[in-house]
């Protein structure tokens, strides 16, 4: 729908376990001479938090009926600078898919309208190379991706029906060479939109169905790799189509902006258990595109593209209210929000012809603090945004 607005406006001018047995180890007479090592981890977040840091945007238009390739690079200073560096470059066209990247910044995914992902690297200086331009296109249609710190695997939710290649790829990388192997399906599911991985719990899968689910049920507790689902629930019902997913601590935020149901636009507000999804509240918001939670856990933004809003949501430690709206940007999309010193709660928004940036505060208050204009052009509008750790 933001796309079909940004076309009409132009033509005028995103661990619970079970642990195994204990083998039996017969003892060893002979002196170990081997150091004890740990499985390695691929990455690890950067270890000077005030250096500079690169955000990347896609381009998805050269001109008037003409699409583009192309992806920017920006820097972003530790006061919150945000420049052009000149830097660009091709993959695939990126519309408004997200842009992710590894723990430490240096890897980057990007969800493209063909359903492949592009991969590229990004040096200290900017610098940036394109490992893989279609990855995996014809063998999964990508709607999200997640990026596994720990091995390196690409986690690929395809949005599709299951009969229909639907469900959760594994796709494994080596973090070293960044070659990549041949993706496997490990879970079939209906109209998945996100997986968001968590290190210390059940990760979560917004999807309409899983194998073995109970109908209705769409936010679904598992564990990946081999499969193990601890518990369901229903945020949204089966006439949702579901947009932006944000998670903070046991909330989990979906929102719906389906033009055609015939039930208002809405977020939905999930409280997440260690076996189950209790909803806790829903919003009419009118066409909502995307979601980011504050880092400081009392707050949420919620763009709205056809009213051109980013509408706040507050949290009072009990409850979840509808608050004023906080910025007017043209056509906003995508957010993505910083949740490291020194610019913890930096929110980075999408929209038409550039970049604006909004700021979390801890009382639970935004502020806006900056706007990049790239020009008035077809080939300045803004797709897809992602921002390094």
């Amino acid at each position: 729908m933001r796309l079909l607005a940004l076309a009409l406006i132009l033509a005028g001018c995103a661990k619970k376990t079970t642990p195994p047995p204990e083998p039996v180890v017969e003892p060893n007479t002979e002196q170990d001479t081997e150091p004890d090592t740990e499985a390695p981890v691929c990455w690890t977040a950067p270890s000077h938090p005030d250096r500079v840091r690169y955000a990347v945007i896609s381009h998805p238009f050269a001109g008037p009926g003409e699409n583009a390739n192309a992806f920017e690079v920006l820097s972003l200073s530790a006061d919150g600078t945000l420049e052009p560096t000149g830097t660009h470059f091709e993959m695939g066209r990126n519309t408004d898919g997200s842009i992710v990247f590894s723990p430490d910044g240096h890897l980057g995914v990007a969800v493209q309208a063909d359903g492949s992902l592009g991969l590229f690297t990004l040096d200290d200086d900017g610098t940036v190379t394109v490992i893989a331009d279609h990855l995996g296109l014809g063998q999964f249609y990508a709607k999200h991706v997640s990026i596994d710190p720990v091995d390196g695997t690409l986690w690929v939710v395809d949005g599709n029906w299951p009969n229909n290649g639907g469900g959760v790829y594994r796709l494994p990388l080596n973090c070293h060479t960044l070659e990549t192997g041949r993706p496997e399906r490990v879970l079939q599911s209906k109209l998945a939109v996100s997986l968001i991985l968590d290190g210390s719990g059940p990760d979560i899968l917004v999807a309409s169905a899983i194998a073995g689910s109970i109908p209705g049920d769409d936010i679904h507790l598992l564990e990946l790799g081999p499969i193990q689902h601890y518990g369901s629930g229903q945020n949204l019902d089966d006439k949702a189509i579901r947009s932006g997913v944000a998670r903070a601590g046991h909330w989990l935020l979906v929102a719906d902006n389906s033009a055609f149901s015939g039930i208002p636009h809405r977020v939905a507000i999930s409280e997440l258990h260690d076996d189950h999804v209790s909803l806790h509240a829903t919003f009419e918001i009118e066409d909502p595109f995307d979601i980011t939670i504050s880092p400081f856990g009392n707050a949420a933004l919620v763009t709205s593209g056809i009213r051109n809003a980013v509408i706040r949501l507050a949290f009072d430690g009990t409850e979840w209210t509808k608050e004023e709206r906080v910025s007017r940007p043209r056509l906003p999309g995508r957010l993505v929000t910083i949740s490291h010193p020194p610019l913890t709660g930096r929110v980075f928004v999408a929209e038409n012809l550039g970049v604006r940036q909004l700021q979390f505060d801890p009382d639970g208050s935004v502020s806006e603090v900056g706007y990049l204009d790239f020009g008035n052009s077809e080939s300045h509008v803004v797709g897809g945004i992602g921002v390094q750790p």
